[in-house]
């Protein structure tokens, strides 16, 4: 199936230069619109890319279907880390606090600048349970300069290490 709508998400998931610098994602207003035959068509557009960027778990989470939600869930329990962090940033919702807290210890001992680490951060101001303070002051003693900075910069760093 292919009409106007279906073209359009298309052509908005052919990532360029400006899409990524600018971090533009899908253009899911086109949901709001379309038929459910349209919806089920890029759907399988999105899914068929294998899932490997924000912009899928964005896309997918604005879908909302049933297939959609699974396979931000999959992402979430199997998924690299850095697409773990998509799910914790695209599809919050999905997310227990358990697993929030779990992908955000992880990424602060794994991922870059770039990679997630900035979004974990991001989430981290507001979503800062002791065993992810933890993680923030050992990881300010183990990482490298850049990131070790950042953490102990952070708000609830300040926190943490009042306390000490």
């Amino acid at each position: 199936m292919s009409t106007d709508r279906v073209a359009a998400f298309r052509q908005s998931m052919k990532l360029d230069y400006e899409k990524w610098h600018e971090g533009i994602g899908y253009d899911v207003s086109l949901f709001e619109t379309a038929t459910q035959q349209e919806l089920a068509e890029m759907e399988r557009q999105v899914l068929a890319t294998g899932v490997d960027d924000w912009r899928d778990i964005e896309a997918l989470n604005a879908l909302a279907t049933p297939t959609a939600k699974a396979r931000i869930r999959e992402m979430l329990a199997n998924g690299p880390l850095k697409m773990r962090m998509a799910v914790l940033s695209h599809a919050p919702a999905l997310v227990t606090d358990a697993e929030r807290e779990a992908v955000l210890i992880a990424v602060l001992g794994e991922l870059d600048f770039y990679e997630g680490l900035t979004q974990a951060l991001s989430i981290i101001e507001d979503f800062h349970p002791p065993p992810i303070i933890d993680a923030l002051f050992r990881e300010t003693l183990r990482r490298d300069g850049g990131a070790a900075c950042r953490f102990s910069a952070s708000k609830s760093s300040w926190c943490s290490f009042a306390a000490i």
